[in-house]
Formats: structure tokens, C-alpha cells, sequence
């Protein structure tokens, strides 16, 4: 496919300053990873944005329950921002539970893309509902689309190398290659990462990149995503932007204290991972620090006065 936009006759595109789009699904759905492929594209397009990944608990619950959902939440915007925002504005849900979770948060009237494929009875069942919220009238506040993402993933990588229960590892491609299209992003970034990121399964890489491009064209065929948005590039200082999380900016501002105040000759070490590890002869302490994606200008100290009160306590390591 084609990646330049197609000329559609009934195609719309309206400007919007902002907008806030959460990914929601099974912790192995790859959430986080379609959250941060938008969140990349976005930033190298210009906007300003900021995120929100959430996590389950590390001890996996029962697929399809509440437990067990993850989510990404991003605001992309054409102006300065600080949060990635509140109720989102967008719903991408990828089963019944994801929907469950974070229905209650969808703004009023907001898109609510749901993989039908998803929303069979024992997953109604597991989520939660006692009958199918499509039809109960639950959804009646919001525009609703229904997409069926297994099934296009599974016709997408039918002449592949990908075979089993791992073909539908990609339909996070779908939801990608969807909003891509009614956000009008770009798709090359995203397939030259997948090309980098699996440079030695070439097979898994073709099979993501498939998938990806049946998500856009689904945009492109389907008549009710013909209305699209575009968020403009943010007008910010000119200078040198990269995302960091907090376990990066942390480390960063330690790091930067122990070259200060380090005596000419010492045996203390400090090596920075994720979690960071501070060495100081027999002692030994991890500090572990919530996520939080931001993108600044890296030529002044902004993310880090966040963390100023947590690192405080920590000076004495350096002494």
C-alpha cells in the first residue's frame, strides 16, 4: 500500500487542538507498545504530548478479566501541555473487560472503537456483564464502531510465515494502522521501527507490517472513519526534545549530583539501570519510581524538579 494519503471525494479532515486517545486491553495485547508507536510518531510530527501507561499487577490475572487490562493514554496537542490529559476522548477497547474498566472515563459522546471479535459470551461473562453492553443500551452516549480485529488480522497473515495462536499477536496492528488513519499519521515511522525491532525474525517483522496497513485501509474503505482529524504541530522553543520517563530522569539528576560532589579517589560506584542501583560499600539500595512519560526541552532541568522531594533523601549516598 501506498502510504500517502489517498484522495477520497467524501474524505473530511477536521482541525482539532487537541486530543486524548487511551489504548485499552489484555496485558498481552500490546497496548503499551501501540501507546508508545503513536506516542513516537506524534512527537516526530511536532506535536506536544504526554502519557499515561498503566500497568496489571505482575502476577498476570485470568485473561479477559477486569484485573488483568492495561491501558496507554495519550495527549497530543498543538500547543504546551503538562498532563496527558483527563477523560479521554478516545476509547480503544480490545475486549469486554478493557471496556468495562474504562467506559466510566470516556468523555461524553467520545469514539469507542471496540474489537467485536472480543465480545463473546464467556467474555461477557468474565468482564463482568450480565448481558451484551452493545445491545443493553450501555453505549447509547457514545459513537460506537465495531471492527472486527481478529478477523482482519487473521486474513492479513494468511499467506505468512506466522502461523497458530501467534498470528493474532498483531492485531495491536490493527488499532494502530486504524487510528494512524483517523488521526492522519504517518505509517513509515512505526515500519521502520517494526524492521529495526525485529531485524532477525524478518517473518514476524512482514507479519506486523501487514497488519498495520489492513488497519489503515480499513480507515480507507470503511465510509463511517471518513471523517478524520489532524492535530497541528505545537508552536514550542526551538531546541533538542526527547521522552523521558521518571526512572531516566531520576537516575539522570544522581548521576549528575555523584560527578559534583565525588572526592578525586573513591571505590563508591553508581550504576544507573532501570531500577537504579547505588552502590556505597556493603549497603545497597534500589529505588523504583512510577512511570511517567514527558517530552521537554532537555536543555533545562524542568522534568526533574518533579523529583527533587523523592532524590532529597538520597544526598546522603553521595556524601
Amino acid at each position: 500500500m501506498d502510504n500517502k494519503e489517498p484522495s477520497l471525494e467524501n474524505k473530511t479532515v477536521e482541525s482539532i487542538p487537541a486530543v486524548t486517545i487511551r489504548f485499552a486491553g489484555d496485558s498481552g495485547d500490546g497496548m503499551q507498545l501501540v501507546g508508545t508507536r503513536f506516542t513516537d510518531t506524534s512527537a516526530l510530527f511536532g506535536n506536544d504530548l504526554a502519557t499515561l501507561p498503566s500497568f496489571p499487577a505482575e502476577i498476570r490475572a485470568p485473561q479477559g478479566t477486569i484485573a488483568g487490562v492495561s491501558s496507554f493514554q495519550v495527549q497530543i496537542a498543538d500547543f504546551d501541555i503538562l498532563t496527558p490529559g483527563d477523560n479521554p476522548d478516545v476509547l480503544v477497547a480490545m475486549n469486554p473487560a478493557a471496556l468495562k474498566a474504562h467506559l466510566d472515563d470516556l468523555a461524553p459522546n467520545g469514539m469507542l472503537i471496540l474489537n467485536e471479535d472480543a465480545f463473546e459470551e464467556k467474555n461477557i461473562q468474565k468482564a463482568g456483564y450480565k448481558t451484551d453492553p452493545r445491545t443493553s443500551g450501555e453505549l447509547d452516549a457514545y459513537r460506537v464502531f465495531q471492527v472486527p480485529m481478529e478477523k482482519l488480522t487473521k486474513e492479513a497473515l494468511e499467506d505468512t510465515e506466522i502461523t497458530g495462536r501467534a498470528v493474532l499477536r498483531s492485531k495491536n496492528m490493527i488499532a494502530l494502522g486504524l487510528i494512524s488513519w483517523v488521526f492522519n499519521r504517518p505509517l513509515e515511522d512505526t515500519e521502520n521501527w517494526i524492521n529495526d525491532k525485529f531485524k532477525k525474525l524478518p517473518e514476524v517483522a512482514d507479519a506486523n507490517i501487514k497488519a498495520l496497513k489492513v488497519g489503515y485501509n480499513f480507515g480507507i474503505t470503511v465510509e463511517a472513519f471518513h471523517h478524520t482529524y489532524v492535530v497541528d504541530k505545537a508552536k514550542l522553543p526551538e531546541g533538542e526534545y526527547t521522552n523521558i520517563n521518571g526512572n531516566i530522569g531520576l537516575s539522570d539528576k544522581l548521576k549528575q549530583n555523584y560527578d559534583k560532589t565525588k572526592p578525586p579517589s573513591t571505590d563508591k560506584t553508581l550504576s544507573i539501570s532501570q531500577p537504579i542501583s547505588i552502590k556505597r560499600t556493603n549497603i545497597k539500595v534500589t529505588i523504583t519510581i512510577l512511570n511517567i512519560d514527558c517530552r521537554k526541552n532537555y536543555h533545562h532541568s524542568f522534568h526533574f524538579k518533579k523529583f527533587s522531594k523523592i532524590i532529597k533523601p538520597f544526598f546522603w549516598l553521595f556524601s
